[in-house]
């Protein structure tokens, strides 16, 4: 599968793992969700390397990379929730949601160009989460004018972050694996969460009632990080990081559905155009690899 595809498969993956966070993180609280699915996904991970069966890779220089997926995707997620709940979400959600562009501009400086047919493809997978992820109505986006500029740069710093920590598997990947790669990452994200909540006071809690839950959004969000990693191995980065960006597409139509809320024309129309640009995508980056 090109990573365009895989791409896509993680923002499945992903997009539905937010639906079940935005239900759970209003529950229980946004932290507390983060830990429960940091711990959920980390024993899915776990079980499936017992099942299959796995070595202990023999070397150590892959750790570092290890250590920085880890902490930047825990971290991304992290400012992410922080820049949501400062609102307004009409200003944080499009800012992290721009995270492939960076992993486009870090691809470029590494030598690693895409085709013309697939930058106006990935152009407009973007141009459509903006139109999806701006569509709230301004009574629903909270947040206060003094704060934007905290909004906006915890918003930015958690695009970048994540950016870093996807070049940062796609070093680790090839000398450990990938189920191995996001089990270490998982293992760092839990180890960073354990220094954060005890320093920052935050209170956590999970009730046993959200056990089955955190444990289907632990599994969601384990298996999207997986298949971006997968998509984001050799010069798959660009595409497979594009590829993931209608995350909130998916969210926003499984609200839609499942808790009745209103959706917009102009959040139809971008959905639409990540759709038929998703499919350019995938369609240009299987030509591409023949």
């Amino acid at each position: 599968m090109n990573p365009a595809l895989w791409g896509l498969a993680s923002a499945l993956s992903w997009g539905s793992a937010d639906f079940v966070a935005r239900i759970s993180g209003r529950a229980i609280g946004p932290v507390s969700s983060l830990l429960g699915m940091t711990i959920a996904g980390l024993v899915f991970l776990t079980v499936w390397l017992a099942v299959v069966g796995t070595s202990v890779p023999s070397t150590l220089a892959g750790v570092p990379w290890l250590i920085v997926s880890g902490v930047g995707t825990t971290g991304s997620m992290l400012l992410l929730y922080a820049a949501l709940n400062r609102g307004p979400v009409a200003v944080a959600a499009p800012l992290v949601g721009s995270f492939p562009v960076f992993v486009v501009l870090g691809s470029v400086v590494l030598g690693i160009v895409p085709t013309v047919p697939q930058w106006i493809a990935m152009v407009a997978v973007m141009v459509g989460c903006w139109l999806v992820t701006t569509s709230e109505p301004a009574a629903t986006t909270g947040g206060k004018a003094e704060g934007l500029g905290v909004t906006i740069v915890y918003s930015l710093i958690s695009a970048v972050s994540f950016a870093i920590a996807l070049f940062a598997a796609r070093e680790a990947i090839p000398q450990y694996g990938y189920v191995e790669s996001v089990w270490a990452a998982r293992v760092v994200g839990l180890a960073a969460l354990a220094i954060f909540i005890p320093v920052t006071r935050t209170r956590v809690a999970l009730p046993a009632r959200w056990w089955p839950a955190i444990a289907i959004q632990g599994s969601l969000d384990t298996t999207g990080i997986a298949t971006i990693f997968i998509g984001a191995v050799g010069s798959g980065a660009p595409l497979a990081a594009v590829g993931s960006a209608p995350v909130a597409v998916v969210t926003v139509v499984l609200t839609a559905m499942f808790l009745k809320e209103p959706v917009p024309l102009k959040r139809w129309a971008g959905i639409a155009l990540v759709a038929a640009a998703g499919g350019a995508l995938a369609y240009y980056s299987h030509q591409g690899s023949n």
